[in-house]
């Protein structure tokens, strides 16, 4: 990954709303994969209760053990991005303990008045009070 140099307003705080939300989104995205993975268990055993409870003749019985396989692949894939998402919330976590989202945010909204400053930009001459530049007096 190669650094991204920050050389404008905008750089800065597009760098800042990707810190914001790794650390907001972490915690949601964990209960959306939770949530996920009860739903591939409760699959899982419908499909096994399928095989235990119905007649199914060896047609049937590829059809659910597919479905079956299928499931439990999937189940394993979002076990696998809940191990990443615990991973990140184990950093995340320390810095959101000490105030980081605040801290961003504010940083976010430094950045705003910065620009905000920068477009009204204004200047008084002291001498030469003729420049197109200069504040007009009673303005």
């Amino acid at each position: 990954m190669q650094n991204k140099q920050i050389q404008t307003i905008e750089d800065a705080e597009n760098i800042l709303l990707v810190i914001e939300n790794l650390f907001v989104a972490a915690d949601d995205e964990k209960k959306k994969i939770e949530a996920e993975i009860a739903n591939k268990e409760d699959e899982q055993q419908d499909l096994l209760h399928e095989l235990e409870i119905a007649d199914l003749n060896a047609i049937e019985l590829m059809q659910v053990s597919k479905r079956l396989v299928k499931v439990r692949k999937e189940r394993r894939e979002a076990k696998d991005r809940l191990k990443l998402i615990n991973t990140i919330r184990g950093y995340t976590d320390i810095y959101i303990r000490k105030g980081i989202i605040a801290d961003t945010r504010q940083a976010i909204r430094n950045l705003e008045n910065l620009k905000e400053e920068k477009q009204n930009r204004e200047y008084t001459p002291r001498v030469l009070k003729d420049l197109k530049c200069a504040k007009k007096k009673g303005e």
